[in-house]
C-alpha cells in the first residue's frame, strides 16, 4: 500500500506542477485610458491572465528607467495603476510577484496620451403623444424650461437643449413676454440652445417641399423671434434620417446632425460606423458634421449614474462605487470609439419626458475633484460640433447614401390616415401656386397663408414618428393622442389644402373643366369623378365610364392651364362586366380577349383560368415578359402575413388569398380586369383591378381590401400580424433603385449598412433595372417596400436581395387596438402604377412619377380657360414652390433637380420680371442674381439639389395674408372612451380669448365647460359619439 502511495506522488508532481504552472497569475497586458489626474499621471489597468486573484499579489513598475512602483500590493483583477504621462512612445515593465518570488515580468510600450474634453447635452425627449395627453403636452414642455432656467440661476455652468421647435412654440404659447423675455436671456448668454427640426419627424415621410418648409421653423421664424442661429438638427429615438435631407438641411444652413437612435427593431448586423463623419449629399455638393450615438441616454452611463434613481441629486453621488462606475462606462465609451484625431467626445444624456436635474452637474464636480482629464463639462451641440468641424474636420471620414429609419415603417399602422396626409401634401405646393399666381393676376385680393400654414403644421405633426407602439397607461390617453396627431391632422390637411384650390379655381355653372398642375404642356386622358345624380360629360371627347370615375380620351393641356371642356347632360352606357370564357368580346373594346389572353395593344396578358389570377404580362414593345411565373405568389397578390413574436421571425406564416370572381371590362380607352376574392385567416374581402389603356404604357393596379377583421387584437398582440401585396417582377441581373425627396438611392451603392435594410422608404417610386431596361412601380398612397422578398423581423443590414421582385407593406397593426376598433378599421385601398422602360430610369421614370403623382384636376363647373399660365422648359426640373416671400418682396420660387445631372433651365411667367435673384431654402439672400429678361428668368440647378429665387414683378404686387382667427373654436371631433363615454375635444385660436365652451350634441346644449390654459381642449361627456357635435365659445370680457 506505501509502495503503491509513493508510485502514485511520484507520478502526480509533475502533473501539479505543470497545474500549478498553468494556473499561475500571468500579466496579459495593460490598457491606458483617458484619465489624467492632477500630478499628470494616467490611469492604467494592468490586464491579468485570471479574473479574480485568489491571494495577494505584487507588483514593481518602470517606466524608461525610472522605478514607479516597488511590490504594490493588489487583490483585484484589474489592477489600476497611476503611471506618469510619457510625452514619446516609452518602455514600461511590469514584474510580478508572489510572497516569496517574481512570477511574471512583461515589457510593454507607454503611448502618450491625449488630453480630452467631455460636453455632456442634456434635454428631454418629447413624443408628441407617449407620456401625456398631448394637448397638455405644451404646458409639460414650457415648465420643463422653466426648470431648467431655475437651475441656471443656482449654477451658470448648467445648460440645456430644446429638442425640436414644436416645444419652443410650445412656450411662446403658454408663457407671457416677461417669463419668454428670460429665456431670451439664457438663450442670448449661450445657456440655452434650440435643434432645428420641427419635431421628431421621419424625414422619409416628408415630401418634396415639405421637407425644406419644415426648416422655416427654426433657421427662419426663430431668428427673427428669439435672435438666435441654430445650426444643429437633432433626431433621437430614430435610427436613421432621409438622405436628401442633407442637402435641405445644409441649404438652410445647418450645418450638424446628432444622431441619437433607439435600437429597438434595429439591424443585429449593421457595420460599425465611425461615431463623427461627413455625410454626403446625394448630389455631392453638401454635406453634414454627423455625431451619432447608441441612444439619447448614453446607456453605459445610464447605468452607471442611475443606479438607483432618475433623480439622484444628494452627497451620496460622490460614493466610490458610483464614481468608480462612471469612470468605468467612460472607459467603454473611448473603447468603443478606437483611435480618432479629435480630442473632445459628446455625450447625450437624457430621457423621455424627464424633467431638468443637476445630476449632470455633480457628475462633472465629482470628476473635476478627481481627475485633470477628461475635462468634463456640460455642452450645446452648435458649440461642440463647430469645435469638432474647426479644429479636425479635414480629418474625418466621408461617407453617402441613405440611412434606414428602422420605425419609419410605422406608416402601415393607419394607411387611410396616411394617404390623405400624402394627398394634401403632393397638392400643398400646387395650391400655393395657384393662389400666388390669382394675386398676381389681380383674380384675388388675399393669400390663404393662416390655411395653408396650418396644412403644413398639421402635415409635420402627422410625420413626428410616436404611435404609441409600447403603451403606456392610461389607455384612453394614447387613443386620444393617436386621434389627434395623427388622424385629425391628416383630415385637416387634405381639407385645407383641397379648400384653397377650391377657392383658387372658383367653378361655377355648368360645364367640365381640366388643370394640369404641372409647369409642362403635356396631353393626358382626365378622369372626372362621378358624382351622384350628376351624369354630364364632356363635349365632343372620347370618353368611357369607369367604376371610380369618367375617362376622357388624351386631352393637350397647357402649361399649368385650365380646360374648360363643356358638359353635356346625358347618360353614358356602362360597360357590361363579361366572363373570361366569352368569345364575343374581341369587337367590344379596344383590346382583343381570346380565352385567357387579352392583346391590349401595348401588351399581351395571360390569366390563369384555375386560380383567377394574371400569370404574365408581355411587353410586345420590348419583348420581355413582366413577371416572374416561378414565383410563388401572383400579381396583386394579398398576403396575410404573421409572426409569433413581435420582434423575431420565429412562427412566421404566410396565406395568401384566393380569387372568386373575375369579369374583364373591356372599353374603347381601357381594359381591366377584375378579381374579387378573399383570404379567409384576416377575414378579408379582397377586390383587386388591373388596368391596361389604349394610348397609354401604364399599368394602372387598384387594390382593396376590408374587413380583415384579424388584424384586432390586444396589447400584446401588437407587430405580429401584416399585410402585403406582391409583385413577382423578372428583370434578370437586376439592381433596385429607391426615390427620395431630393435624391435616388442605388440599393447596391448607396444604402448604407449601419441600420435595419429590411424596408425602404421611396418617396413615390421604386425600380428594379438591368442595362436593357427595367419596372418601375409608382405608388400613390404607401410608401413601405420590401425588396427582393418580405423581410420582416429579418433586422439584417445585408445589401444582397435573392429575386427581384417588390412587395408592398399596406398594413400592420402594431398600434393594435388603439387604431382598430372594428373591422371596418381592417382594410385600406391602394392606387400603384407599373412602367416598364428601356434603358436608364433617368429617361423616363421621373417625368412618368410626376404625371402620376399630378394628374390633371378634373371637376365640374365652369371655369375660365387659359393658356400656359406657368412653363418650365427641363422635365428633370420638378417646380416645388411659388409663394409670396415670408418678408413680402416677391416671390419665391423653389425647383429640385431629379436625375442627377446639372441642369440649366427657365421658367416662363405670367408677369413681367424686375429681377430674379438666388436664396437659400429659407429665404437668404445669397448675393448671386439669376438671369432675368422679360417674363423668362433662366437659373442653374446642380444634381439632385435646390435652386430658390426670389423673383420680383415689374408692378407691384400688394401682399395681403388671410390671418388665423383669434378667437375661434375649430377642429373639433368626438370619440368613444369607456363606459359609454365620449370625449370631445377642440381647438382654440387663442385660449386666452375665452371664458368657457358651451358643447352641443346634435344641436342641444349638453354642458358648459370652464376654459384650459390649453390650445386644445377635451371634455368627457354621456352621449352617443355617433352624434354631431359643436362646441361655442363665451368669450371673456375685456
Amino acid at each position: 500500500m506505501r509502495r503503491w502511495a509513493s508510485a502514485w506522488r511520484r507520478r502526480s508532481e509533475p502533473a501539479c506542477r505543470a497545474y500549478e504552472e498553468e494556473r499561475r497569475l500571468r500579466i496579459q497586458g495593460i490598457r491606458q485610458t483617458a484619465f489624467i489626474d492632477y500630478q499628470d499621471r494616467n490611469k492604467v489597468w494592468v490586464l491579468f491572465s485570471e479574473d479574480i486573484v485568489m491571494t495577494p499579489s505584487y507588483l514593481t513598475v518602470y517606466v524608461g528607467d525610472r522605478l514607479v512602483y516597488e511590490r504594490k500590493k493588489f487583490i483585484a483583477s484589474p489592477c489600476e495603476l497611476l503611471l506618469p504621462l510619457v510625452e514619446t512612445t516609452t518602455d514600461c515593465t511590469l514584474e510580478l510577484y508572489d510572497d516569496l518570488e517574481r512570477t511574471d515580468a512583461y515589457r510593454c510600450k507607454l503611448e502618450p496620451v491625449k488630453q480630452w474634453k467631455i460636453a455632456l447635452m442634456t434635454s428631454s425627449h418629447e413624443d408628441l403623444g407617449y407620456c401625456e395627453y398631448v394637448n397638455r403636452l405644451e404646458e409639460g414642455c414650457a415648465g420643463f424650461l422653466d426648470e431648467a432656467m431655475d437651475i441656471m440661476d443656482r449654477d451658470g455652468r448648467y445648460k440645456y437643449v430644446i429638442e425640436h421647435y414644436w416645444w419652443l412654440r410650445a412656450y411662446e404659447n403658454c408663457r407671457d413676454e416677461e417669463r419668454q423675455a428670460r429665456l431670451r436671456r439664457y438663450m442670448d448668454s449661450g445657456h440655452i440652445a434650440l435643434a432645428t427640426p420641427h419635431s421628431g419627424v421621419h424625414t422619409h415621410w416628408q415630401g418634396y417641399e415639405e421637407l425644406p418648409r419644415s426648416l422655416y421653423y427654426a433657421r427662419r421664424y426663430a431668428r427673427e423671434k428669439w435672435g438666435i442661429d441654430p445650426k444643429t438638427a437633432i433626431h433621437a429615438d430614430l435610427s436613421g434620417v432621409s438622405w436628401s435631407a442633407v442637402s435641405a438641411y445644409r441649404n438652410a444652413g445647418i450645418r450638424y446632425l446628432l444622431s441619437l437612435p433607439n435600437d429597438f427593431r434595429d439591424s443585429k448586423d449593421a457595420e460599425e460606423a465611425p461615431q463623427c463623419f461627413w455625410w454626403r449629399a446625394p448630389g455631392g455638393k453638401d454635406r453634414l458634421l454627423v455625431w451619432t450615438q447608441r441612444h439619447y441616454m448614453q446607456d453605459d452611463l445610464r447605468q452607471a449614474i442611475h443606479d438607483t434613481s432618475w433623480y439622484y441629486e444628494s452627497d451620496e453621488f460622490r460614493a466610490e462605487a458610483k464614481q468608480d462606475n462612471i469612470e468605468k462606462a467612460i472607459d467603454k465609451l473611448f473603447d468603443r470609439l478606437g483611435d480618432v484625431p479629435y480630442d473632445l467626445l459628446p455625450v447625450s444624456y437624457y430621457y423621455d419626458r424627464r424633467k431638468p436635474t443637476t445630476v449632470l452637474l455633480l457628475v462633472i464636480d465629482s470628476m473635476r475633484a478627481k481627475w485633470k482629464h477628461p475635462v468634463f463639462e456640460m455642452g450645446l451641440p452648435d458649440e461642440f460640433m463647430g469645435y469638432l468641424e474647426e479644429r479636425f474636420g479635414d480629418q474625418l471620414p466621408e461617407l453617402a447614401g441613405d440611412l434606414t429609419d428602422q420605425w419609419a415603417d410605422f406608416a402601415t399602422i393607419a394607411p387611410r390616415w396616411l394617404a390623405k396626409k400624402r394627398e394634401g401634401e403632393a397638392l400643398f405646393g400646387m395650391a400655393e401656386a395657384l393662389s400666388s399666381l390669382n394675386l398676381a393676376a389681380g383674380r384675388a385680393d388675399m393669400f390663404p397663408k393662416a390655411t395653408l400654414d396650418e396644412a403644413l403644421w398639421s402635415m409635420l405633426e402627422f410625420d413626428e414618428h410616436c404611435w404609441a407602439t409600447s403603451i403606456k397607461d392610461p389607455f384612453v390617453m394614447h387613443k386620444y393622442n393617436l386621434k389627434l396627431v395623427k388622424e385629425q391632422t391628416a383630415i385637416r390637411a387634405k381639407r385645407n389644402v383641397d379648400d384653397v384650390i377650391r377657392r383658387a379655381l372658383l367653378p361655377s355653372g355648368d360645364g367640365c373643366y381640366a388643370w394640369n398642375p404641372l409647369p409642362y404642356p403635356r396631353t393626358e386622358a382626365i378622369r372626372l369623378p362621378l358624382e351622384e345624380g350628376d351624369a354630364s360629360v364632356p363635349i365632343g371627347v372620347g370618353r368611357q365610364r369607369l367604376p371610380n370615375g369618367i375617362l376622357t380620351e388624351p386631352i393637350p393641356l397647357p402649361a399649368f392651364g385650365i380646360v374648360a371642356l363643356g358638359s353635356e347632360p346625358k347618360a353614358m352606357a356602362g360597360e357590361r362586366p363579361k366572363a373570361v370564357a366569352s368569345k364575343s368580346e374581341a369587337g367590344e373594346g379596344f383590346a382583343r380577349v381570346e380565352g385567357g389572353a387579352i392583346d391590349t395593344g401595348h401588351y399581351i396578358v395571360w390569366l390563369d383560368t384555375d386560380s383567377g389570377k394574371i400569370r404574365n404580362i408581355l411587353d410586345k414593345a420590348s419583348g420581355h415578359e413582366l413577371l416572374d411565373e416561378h414565383s410563388r405568389y401572383r400579381l396583386g397578390d394579398f398576403i396575410y402575413y404573421t409572426c409569433e413574436e413581435k420582434a423575431s421571425r420565429s412562427g412566421t406564416h404566410e396565406d395568401v388569398h384566393k380569387v372568386f370572381k373575375i369579369s374583364i371590362r373591356n372599353g374603347p380607352l381601357a381594359v381591366s380586369i377584375v378579381m374579387e376574392g378573399g383570404e379567409e385567416q384576416s377575414g378579408a374581402t379582397v377586390k383587386n383591378t388591373v388596368t391596361f389603356y389604349k394610348h397609354d404604357r401604364t399599368i394602372d393596379v387598384e387594390l382593396i381590401f376590408e374587413g380583415a377583421a384579424a388584424l384586432m387584437g390586444d396589447f400584446y398582440d401588437r407587430y405580429k400580424k401584416n399585410v402585403f401585396y406582391a409583385f413577382p417582377f423578372r428583370v434578370p441581373g437586376f439592381r433596385f433603385f429607391t426615390e427620395l425627396a431630393g435624391g435616388v438611392v442605388d440599393e447596391e451603392r448607396d444604402r448604407l449598412a449601419l441600420h435595419t435594410n429590411d424596408f425602404v422608404i421611396p418617396q413615390n417610386w421604386v425600380s428594379a433595372e438591368n442595362e436593357a431596361g427595367g419596372i418601375a412601380l409608382f405608388t400613390r398612397e404607401m410608401p413601405v417596400f420590401h425588396l427582393g422578398a418580405i423581410h420582416l423581423n429579418r433586422f439584417s443590414s445585408t445589401k444582397a436581395k435573392p429575386s427581384s421582385s417588390i412587395f408592398l407593406h399596406a398594413m400592420s397593426n402594431r398600434c393594435n387596438n388603439l387604431s382598430l376598433h372594428s373591422p371596418e378599421d381592417c382594410g385600406g385601398e391602394f392606387r400603384l402604377s407599373i412602367l416598364p422602360y428601356a434603358g436608364s430610369w433617368r429617361a423616363s421614370v421621373p417625368e412618368w412619377s410626376l404625371g402620376r403623382l399630378y394628374p390633371p384636376v378634373a371637376g365640374r363647373g365652369a371655369v375660365a380657360e387659359t393658356g400656359s399660365v406657368l412653363a418650365l422648359d427641363r422635365r428633370n426640373v420638378r417646380l416645388l414652390a411659388l409663394k409670396p416671400a415670408e418678408d413680402g418682396d416677391g416671390f419665391i420660387v423653389r425647383f429640385m433637380e431629379l436625375t442627377g445631372e446639372r441642369t440649366s433651365a427657365s421658367l416662363t411667367l405670367p408677369f413681367g420680371v424686375a429681377d430674379a435673384v438666388y436664396t437659400n431654402v429659407v429665404e437668404e439672400n445669397t448675393g448671386e442674381a439669376a438671369l432675368a429678361e422679360g417674363r423668362i428668368v433662366a437659373f442653374d440647378i446642380e444634381p439632385y439639389s435646390y435652386a430658390t429665387l426670389r423673383i420680383r414683378p415689374l408692378e407691384r404686387v400688394p401682399f395681403r395674408y388671410e390671418e388665423k382667427e383669434r378667437a375661434a373654436v375649430r377642429n373639433v371631433f368626438a370619440m368613444p372612451t369607456v363606459a359609454g363615454r365620449t370625449m370631445v375635444s377642440w381647438e382654440k385660436g387663442d385660449h386666452r380669448a375665452f371664458d368657457s365652451f358651451e358643447i352641443r350634441v346634435n344641436g342641444e346644449r349638453a354642458a358648459v365647460v370652464g376654459n384650459e390654459a390649453l390650445t386644445v381642449q377635451w371634455a368627457e361627456l354621456d352621449a352617443d359619439p355617433n352624434g354631431e357635435f359643436s362646441v361655442e365659445g363665451r368669450r371673456r370680457e375685456r
